[in-house]
């Protein structure tokens, strides 16, 4: 827990040779829980530094031990969302919501859904769909009534409730939410959750809640920013709370940019860039403006985060740039242009061909390296959002896009 502490507090290359050897003291005596709060805690480390692949392989190698001594109830959930996290920030989406799944597989108690959930509810909300962060509400509301519940880290769940109030438009719930969070005693011990909590709430603050700025400046101000991906969370928080203050300048947005891309989250670094061309388009600087924000559009796309994306949208309209490429550029793919129509993520989409060509469950589970049950579950989606009542309207639909074979 030492070693673990001084990591996250900017000692990692000299801490985590000790959680190694933690890990394997731990395995020699049979330590099982010992040795899994070892990996877990090299995980947690490297992604707070943003070395996400490593951590990505630890939370992997994690949920292997837990899986293979019996733990995957308990253990094999917590390490799921070390790795849903993990790839989230590393833009591996479609990754991480195969993570959640499959920890949710093997039914954990409601306690240790509650992040798997909220998740996957994340990655569903910027991708434009707020029916999931909803659910995740109300389940969290009853996983977590007061009194009955242990402690557990209550940061994300509040963070999903800004993010989908301040979605919705309902900006002055979501400034509520944060001041419950920022006035949380537990959350306030740890600078990881404050952070994160501020660059939400900076957020708010700009959408229509200045009566929010002088108290996130106050926190800002008390709390350390150990490591790249906290400093560029003190980066993006600065500038945007500069942005909420009436004041878009170039060089906060262009250091916040810097700072993402050197730790690799595409997320906050297409957030950043719309910053940096909003700034530079007030600046005058018209050419910089555009390159970014279409760097934004492509994150976007890629990721499938539709909240992004039309953010890179108003933003070209409001300051008259074009998001278009070159005109004698090919067609669009017919699957990127099926995405953007129904809200379809990459996984879908790959599921929705295999259902065009008239794959089982079963089948597209064993294709894709996924649990049937999670293959129902996109099938469903897909359907839903295609507005079918079966396999085989699907299927056919599928075929008008250009998505069959």
């Amino acid at each position: 827990m030492l070693a673990q502490g001084r990591a996250r507090r900017g000692d990692l290359a000299a801490e985590l040779p000790r959680l190694a050897e933690a890990e394997e003291t731990a395995a020699r005596l049979g330590a099982h829980g010992v040795r899994l709060q070892a990996v877990f805690a090299q995980a947690m480390a490297l992604g707070a530094f943003g070395e996400y692949e490593h951590a990505v392989e630890r939370a992997r190698h994690g949920i292997a031990v837990a899986e293979s001594i019996g733990l995957a109830r308990t253990y094999g959930a917590i390490g799921g969302s070390l790795l849903a996290d993990a790839l989230i920030e590393w833009g591996r989406w479609d990754e991480a919501t195969s993570a959640v799944e499959h920890a949710l597989d093997h039914t954990p108690t409601p306690v240790l859904q509650v992040p798997l959930v909220c998740l996957r509810a994340t990655i569903a909300l910027a991708r434009g769909d707020v029916v999931p962060a909803e659910q995740a509400m109300a389940f969290t509301r009853e996983a977590l009534a007061p009194g009955v519940t242990p402690q557990v880290d209550r940061s994300l769940p509040l963070r999903l409730e800004a993010e989908l109030r301040l979605a919705q438009g309902r900006v002055t719930e979501a400034a509520a939410v944060i001041e419950r969070g920022l006035a949380d005693v537990g959350l306030r011990r740890s600078e990881w959750s404050t952070w994160l909590m501020l660059a939400v709430g900076a957020r708010v603050a700009a959408a229509g809640a200045p009566g929010l700025l002088d108290s996130l400046r106050r926190r800002a101000a008390e709390t350390p920013a150990t490591g790249p991906v906290l400093r560029a969370l003190a980066l993006a928080f600065a500038a945007e709370a500069d942005r909420a203050g009436g004041a878009v300048a170039r060089a906060p947005w262009d250091e916040a940019v810097a700072a993402w891309e050197g730790v690799g989250d595409p997320y906050q670094l297409g957030r950043a860039l719309i910053g940096a061309a909003e700034a530079a388009a007030a600046d005058g600087d018209r050419p910089a403006a555009a390159a970014q924000v279409r760097c934004a559009a492509e994150i976007a796309d890629r990721l499938g985060a539709r909240r992004l994306r039309e953010q890179a949208e108003w933003l070209a309209r409001r300051a008259r740039l074009t998001l278009a490429g070159d005109p004698a550029a090919p067609a669009a793919d017919p699957g990127e242009q099926a995405r953007h129509q129904y809200g379809l993520t990459a996984r879908e989409l790959e599921v929705l061909r295999l259902v065009a060509i008239g794959r089982s469950n079963r089948a597209i589970a064993a294709e894709l390296f996924i649990s049937a049950k999670t293959a129902s579950v996109h099938v469903s989606n897909i359907m839903s959002k295609l507005g079918v009542s079966s396999r085989v309207e699907a299927a056919s639909l599928a075929y008008r896009l250009g998505l069959g074979d």
